[in-house]
């Protein structure tokens, strides 16, 4: 079995011992270069060493220790803003999506219904229509006003405003929409 440098050892860390070891073994038994990297913690904060282990002869192989924190640290500071952007941008077009959805939902039923209270000649049935037309409008504009904050948001131009909400009036306007939309024999029953 190997025996690895008293120093190198203590530089990277009683924890890597076994794996130092089994990687000089590697590199004699193969005659190939073996790079290992590390991370310890020293004063609460990372240090980054590679290492790197060569072989000289049969039974003697040369293990070189580097620091390299300030490299790594600003590599890694790079890698992690650019994961955070990739991310930033994804929520964004999934919001996006989501957003362009939720916006054709009442859109498509403020036209339909218009083109049914052209159509219709009961007071009664016109009168539902336009409710559920104001009611689709009223959706859409909240909508378009939540992108708004969103945009406001991102801007750092915002300012929290809480109202409260009639949940009888919203769970009927909702059930009104979606009972537009049911196939003949299914019903939408609110309880």
């Amino acid at each position: 079995k190997s025996k690895v440098a008293l120093n190198s050892v203590l530089m990277l860390g009683d924890n890597n011992i076994d794996l130092v070891s089994k990687s000089i073994d590697e590199c004699l038994v193969n005659n190939k270069v073996v790079r290992l990297n590390f991370i310890e913690t020293e004063d609460d904060k990372k240090v980054y060493y590679q290492t790197v282990i060569s072989p000289l002869n049969n039974d003697k192989a040369i293990m070189m220790v580097y620091v390299i924190n300030n490299n790594i640290t600003y590599m890694k500071s790079l890698i992690d803003a650019k994961l955070k952007a990739t991310e930033e941008a994804q929520n964004m077009i999934n919001y996006f999506s989501n957003m362009s959805h939720e916006i054709r939902t009442p859109l498509n039923a403020i036209c339909g219904f218009s083109d049914l209270l052209v159509n219709e000649t009961d007071t009664e049935m016109q009168n539902k229509y336009v409710k559920i037309i104001k009611s689709n409008t009223n959706m859409l504009l909240t909508l378009v006003d939540e992108v708004l904050n969103l945009s406001r948001m991102e801007s750092g131009k915002t300012e929290m405003v809480f109202v409260s909400v009639r949940m009888n009036e919203f769970v009927d306007e909702l059930a009104q929409v979606h009972m537009s939309m049911m196939p003949k024999g299914v019903k939408l029953k609110v309880v």
